[in-house]
């Protein structure tokens, strides 16, 4: 049985900036894109056959950045920060 399994993952956006706004405003999809990279970590440590503890982190670093989505459509409406760091952790334990 594996007991312990450590996973880190980067997400890296690119950037674009290619059309131009029509009186002073871009059309949906047309948004200037800025580049990001966040990086995540995960664990999990199986304790015994019925125990499994879980220990995540997201935007390890505290990146402050706008998702690709929410540039992208260019409505103020939709226009929302991506997640700050964030902890989860788990225990899960099977009858």
């Amino acid at each position: 049985m594996k007991k312990w399994s450590l996973t880190t993952q980067m997400i890296a956006t690119s950037g674009r900036n290619r059309f131009e706004p029509v009186n002073g405003l871009y059309s949906y999809g047309t948004g200037p894109i800025r580049s990001f990279t966040t990086f995540n970590f995960s664990s999990k440590y199986q304790i015994n056959t019925q125990s499994l503890i879980r220990l995540g982190i997201e935007n390890i670093f505290n990146k402050d950045y706008y998702t690709v989505i929410s540039q992208w459509q260019s409505n103020n409406m939709n226009y929302v920060k991506g997640n700050g760091t964030r902890l989860n952790l788990s225990l899960s334990h099977s009858f």
